[in-house]
């Protein structure tokens, strides 16, 4: 396959914003289960590779936390606390993270977001003010950390 054949699949030119947070979290957090070890398949991504990968996503959730308010709420979560600490977690690590960290309303915040993103149900009410005093409570933390 020639290298112009490698940049469309479907006719369509492809490209993944988040293809660095995903190498980067594999070499971080990654569990070999067979073949050669992760470090010798996947590229290392540079940590300023890998917050640029995951800003992106961090900047859309900043505008759609009311449309997609568990994701977007758990994703910055994670931001905020790999821009504190450089720890790389899971939506889930990040939501516990926060509910014993963030003070108590919006712990409970939080509390129920978890609550919804381990529900099978389809959908979850949250209350706008409740998720606006997350999104600004952690964005303006993540602006003091930056």
């Amino acid at each position: 396959m020639s290298k112009e054949q490698c940049l469309y699949i479907n006719e369509d030119i492809s490209t993944d914003p988040d293809l660095a947070a995903h190498i980067y979290i594999l070499n971080q957090r990654g569990i070999c289960i067979d073949g050669e070890p992760i470090p010798e398949i996947f590229p290392i991504i540079s940590q300023s590779d890998y917050f640029s990968s995951i800003e992106g996503d961090y900047q859309e959730c900043l505008v759609n936390i009311e449309d997609n308010p568990i994701y977007c709420s758990l994703n910055m979560l994670r931001v905020f606390l790999y821009v504190k600490s450089g720890t790389v977690t899971s939506k889930q690590e990040a939501g516990e993270w926060g509910i014993a960290t963030f003070p108590e309303g919006l712990s409970n915040t939080i509390q129920k977001i978890l609550d919804g993103y381990r529900s099978e149900e389809v959908s979850y009410k949250f209350d706008k003010k409740e998720l606006f005093g997350l999104k600004d409570y952690i964005h303006q933390n993540v602006q003091e950390l930056l």
